[in-house]
């Protein structure tokens, strides 16, 4: 990473000393100075920076370091039929059937798994690398050699849509193993009437550790927000920019609202008293009057667009102090941003679920039902 590891773990042990004085009733030393705001956004760099390390390390972080693929070659999604938990329930494992040269061009018309278990969980063992690159998943040869060492247990699927492909209902929680050791768990609400009105909330859990939680809604108000943030549920770092339609006075005014946070400093766009537009700094939720953020903006990009944001790689930040040198936000964060935004991306894309998890779920539906046997029909 960019940023100076040594001086950011003074920093944070400085924080934790004096939150640890702040919790407590009695025998305050008040001769401790408080932390500034540039310490301050520092030590919530540095638990950033720590927080992406460690994702880095884990076995779950392979489920997002995949490869480049055709997206038009690639299903997006289950297609327009209910599946729930009780359509695809059991232990199944990826034991390809090689066909050189099948009678149908049809992925679904071939046998990749097999069904060893009973469970009131949808649970699949198959080759981890098979989800870095979801155009091989349903891609085997009989030379290819295979481990399945990649267990997805699922404990809720629900997927619901109409025929007309507008109202659409899809929960799921899902838990990955990677070589018998956990490795995270996933979990999807999403809901949708029509392209004009959609909520979607997913959220990811490294080892208990870290998660990383994406929110997106579109209908008469418009949100993308990203959230990383550690096993008591801090937030370590997030972003929001939210549009809505403002009818007050019979005039149509939108309004739009965004905010970034980097551990206990917020940086908030809100209205000044001659009613402009203006970014100002929070610490610790205290209003910090001598600050002055000035927002750099991607050549090409729009400043109210939805898609401008630090985490997309198209806005910048800077907090000026007057008795300070200016913070840029950028450099900050450093290389960490490069990794939570490919993150974010993923998780906004529902990734996982929808080009892997959805699709397993349908090739296993559909050789339950094309294969008609008694284990197919029933899957009890």
């Amino acid at each position: 990473m960019k940023r100076n590891a040594s001086v950011g773990c003074i920093l944070l042990v400085l924080g934790v000393l004096l939150g640890s004085c702040e919790k407590s009733n009695e025998n305050v030393d008040s001769t401790i100075e408080p932390l500034s705001l540039a310490e301050t956004i520092d030590v919530g760099a540095y638990e950033i920076d720590e927080a992406v390390k460690a994702i880095e390390s884990s076995k779950a972080y392979g489920l997002f370091v995949r490869e480049a693929t055709n997206k038009s070659a690639v299903e997006d999604d289950a297609p327009g039929i209910n599946i729930y938990l009780d359509d695809i329930k059991g232990v199944y494992e990826y034991a390809p059937e090689v066909e050189e040269a099948p009678a149908q061009n049809n992925v679904a018309c071939q046998s990749f798994f097999q069904r060893i278990d009973d469970s009131d969980w949808f649970i699949i063992h198959l080759p981890f690398e098979k989800v870095k690159e979801p155009s091989q998943l349903f891609k085997h040869s009989s030379e290819e050699a295979f481990v399945n060492n990649l267990m997805i247990s699922t404990s809720e699927f629900v997927y619901e849509i109409d025929k007309r492909l507008l109202w659409h209902n899809y929960h799921l929680a899902t838990r990955f193993d990677v070589d018998e050791e956990y490795a995270g768990e996933l979990w999807v609400d999403e809901e949708s009437n029509g392209l004009f009105d959609a909520k979607t909330s997913s959220k990811f859990g490294f080892t208990d550790d870290h998660f990383i939680v994406v929110d997106t809604q579109f209908g008469d108000t418009i949100k993308v927000g990203y959230r990383l943030e550690n096993a008591e549920a801090d937030t370590l770092f997030s972003e929001m920019v939210a549009f809505s339609l403002n009818l007050l006075g019979g005039n149509p005014n939108l309004q739009f609202e965004y905010e970034i946070q980097v551990g206990d400093v917020r940086i908030v766009k809100t209205l000044d008293e001659e009613n402009q537009l203006v970014y100002v700094v929070y610490k610790n939720d205290e209003l910090r009057e001598d600050a002055v953020v000035q927002v750099i903006i991607s050549e090409g990009e729009t400043p109210t667009s939805v898609n401008c944001l630090f985490m997309n790689k198209n806005r910048d930040l800077q907090i000026m102090l007057s008795d300070e040198p200016p913070i840029l936000l950028s450099d900050l964060i450093g290389d960490s941003q490069e990794v939570l935004s490919s993150l974010f991306d993923s998780m906004k894309e529902l990734y996982l679920s929808k080009k892997v998890i959805n699709r397993l779920a349908w090739q296993i539906y559909i050789e339950n039902n094309y294969n008609g046997d008694e284990e197919g029909e029933g899957s009890d």
